[in-house]
């Protein structure tokens, strides 16, 4: 092959990419909102100047920092909601894009690190103590990073790929095999984990600036490398965190790399430890807000139907059921369902749990120790447990989604890429595991397509992803709302009822599934459904369907659209929710269920029940709609006094967030100005 072309390939291979990625993710545009969507993107109806969008970036719900540069890039999807879910997925699908640009450059920049630098790099898999090393590199120039810095530039033979193409191959096969994973389709296809792909964005440009301050610093310009390391890690950490709080991690990644391929680099010894003083930072005050927030926790673990102890367990299962998919990928295989993942209750009862976890501990172990001489297989390990660390050990959150793989994944995809590219290129294993990378590439852009193909077809994976999880709530509600979707509501009320009735402990199912029976018109099968949910409401699962079901069934009543049910039932089936400790463990759940509670009491007019609802919704979630709100029943009832009183209180408790509290000091003192001129009517509204 002609020199230039050579050196031309590797880029153009870049751009094919890019553009087959694009295309394999077409199907999934056909896809619909998904569960999450909604409760984190309601705001964006609130939207209509600066101030009301600044107010929509502070209140996100999906995180403590209310993630407000990924909520910033739902902006530009404003006029896409809540209709046109096409339009969040394009922008998904271009962030996926960038991010595998991002991971190419960020490759080649850590290959090409190792070779600038180092005339003798080590090896990726030690050869054995007091052995001679081949230099797996020469340095010569790069084509897309220029001149090298130091030393003589030799050019290899042309019979076998040169240094920087080399190097350049990797970054190629690395951000191939990553791009192209079916499991983290789901990181794309599913419209709210913009966040955890904005993330990456963040986190990937942050490794990539401090990579390139590593070679300023390697080239002599000490300041200014270490000024851009500094710049890299701290810059990337806080936009990345903005985005989603498990950017933290992004100088974690950065730990590892320093421990594993960029040990043995002596150019970089000068400064490793202030570099792993400032590395360290980020962890540290990771751990200190745990240690401060540990009985807040502990707490949120009681609305779990698991344990700390029995998530770490199920946990250890799932990292590696993670791999098995990552390596082994079936289109049927993939869901955004998964709430229904078996918990590992006792390591006793299940002893494949404890083989999980004693492989994990053992490889963890064994990559630590030998990170020097086995760099490689230390980095895919490494990497990939430390990505897990934050959404997969002792943080109280569901337990098994697709998406949180996304950026583990980079390690084992490096890893295997600077494996393969770097055996001798006389070795025939070098030959047989080039066809074998190429081979797999291709699989698993067959696999992509036929799952972006799926995910595009909503009717039809709903009735794929319930029939592989029948047991998963968000399943068959999904499908559900498919079959709602294109008006057949005949068909919901039995998905609905047949799983509300196979699944008795899923009190939201029974009660999504009751208004459909109610507008059937059977009240016996609506008094049957009813005394279901009344039955496990107070011990059931949580379901964020519930309050919304109650809401539409006080409406129905209120219509004599259900025939069998009445408003003592309501009553009946919110006191039980309120006691069932899955829901009262959360302010937010249990405010929404007291809030429901003085709507019903409204109806019937009973204005000590209405107030006695109103005030605990807003102490179990202070709201400056639950303040108007009070202060406008309070006003109906004549009770001026009462309203002026808790406006006082109010004022007192406004929020620590700064535009949160100019919003409510606005809303309240027009409020104020409504006790102020108000006349006593003595009646409720």
């Amino acid at each position: 092959m002609h020199p230039k072309i050579a050196l031309l390939l590797p880029g153009f291979a870049v751009g094919l990419l890019l553009v087959v990625g694009y295309v394999l993710y077409l199907p999934g545009q056909g896809g619909m909102f998904n569960f999450d969507d909604s409760v984190n993107l309601k705001g964006l109806a609130n939207v209509r100047d600066g101030w009301s969008a600044l107010v929509f970036l502070v209140t996100g719900e999906a995180g403590a920092l209310s993630r407000p540069v990924a909520l910033a890039s739902f902006l530009l999807n404003w006029g896409d909601w809540p209709s046109t879910p096409q339009g969040f997925l394009y922008i998904n699908i271009l962030i996926h894009l960038l991010n595998g640009a991002l991971l190419t450059w960020l490759a080649l920049r850590l290959v090409y690190l190792t070779i600038s630098v180092h005339p003798q790099p080590p090896t990726p898999f030690h050869i054995g103590e007091g052995e001679q090393r081949k230099p797996l590199f020469r340095k010569v120039p790069s084509p897309l990073l220029g001149e090298s810095q130091g030393g003589e530039c030799e050019r290899l033979p042309l019979t076998q790929p040169q240094p920087t193409q080399r190097a350049e191959w990797i970054a190629v096969s690395t951000a191939a095999l990553w791009l192209l994973s079916p499991l983290l389709a789901s990181t794309s296809l599913i419209i709210i984990q913009r966040m955890a792909s904005l993330c990456a964005t963040f986190v990937l440009a942050g490794l990539l600036v401090y990579l390139i301050g590593l070679s300023w610093e390697a080239a002599g310009r000490v300041k200014r490398g270490r000024w851009l390391q500094a710049g890299g890690i701290g810059l990337g950490t806080l936009l990345a965190v903005l985005a989603k709080e498990n950017g933290i991690l992004l100088s974690l990644y950065a730990l590892i790399l320093e421990g594993t391929v960029l040990a043995g680099i002596k150019e970089l010894n000068a400064a490793r430890r202030w570099r792993i003083r400032l590395l360290a930072v980020p962890p540290l005050l990771l751990l200190a807000y745990i240690a401060l927030r540990w009985p807040a926790m502990m707490t949120v673990y009681a609305g779990r139907d698991f344990t700390l102890g029995q998530r770490l367990m199920t946990e250890a299962v799932i990292l590696w059921d993670y791999l098995r998919l990552a390596l082994l990928p079936r289109p049927v295989a993939f869901s955004p369902f998964n709430d229904d993942y078996p918990v590992v209750r006792s390591l006793f009862e299940q002893p494949w749990a404890l083989l999980a976890l004693m492989g994990w501990l053992a490889t963890a172990a064994w990559a630590f120790r030998q990170r020097r001489r086995w760099p490689l297989f230390a980095l895919a390990i490494l990497w990939y447990l430390g990505g897990h660390a934050l959404e997969s050990t002792v943080l109280p959150l569901e337990l098994y989604f697709e998406h949180r793989n996304y950026l583990p994944l980079i390690g084992p995809a490096l890893a295997l890429s600077w494996w393969v590219w770097t055996l001798e290129p006389s070795n025939m294993l070098r030959r047989i595991a080039l066809t074998a990378l190429g081979g797999y590439t291709l699989l698993l852009a067959a696999m992509l397509w036929q799952l972006t193909t799926l995910w595009g077809q909503p009717l039809i994976a709903a009735e794929l992803w319930a029939r592989r999880h029948p047991t998963s709530p968000r399943a068959i509600h999904f499908l559900a709302t498919g079959y709602l979707a294109v008006g057949n509501v005949n068909t919901v009320r039995q998905i609905l009822e047949r799983a509300a009735y196979a699944r008795p402990a899923a009190v939201g199912i029974a009660l999504v599934a009751l208004p459909f029976t109610c507008k059937n018109g059977d009240p016996d099968a609506t008094r049957a459904l009813y005394r279901l949910a009344e039955t496990h409401a107070a011990t059931g699962e949580y379901s964020g369907a519930s309050a919304n079901s109650l809401s539409r069934l006080r409406e129905m009543l209120s219509r004599g659209e259900c025939p069998g049910l009445d408003r003592a039932d309501l009553h009946t089936l919110a006191d039980r929710l309120i006691a069932n400790p899955l829901y009262a463990a959360s302010g937010r759940r249990l405010g929404h269920l007291h809030y429901i509670q003085s709507e019903l009491y409204r109806d019937e007019r009973d204005l000590e029940g209405t107030l006695r609802h109103l005030f605990a919704a807003h102490a179990a979630d202070p709201d400056i709609g639950a303040i108007a709100l009070i202060v406008g029943t309070l006003l109906s009832a004549g009770l001026r006094d009462e309203a002026r009183a808790f406006l006082e209180q109010a004022q007192q408790h406004l929020p620590l967030n700064p535009v949160l509290r100019i919003e409510w000091r606005k809303i309240i003192d027009q409020l104020w100005e409504v006790v102020d001129g108000h006349q006593a009517h003595g009646t409720l509204p």
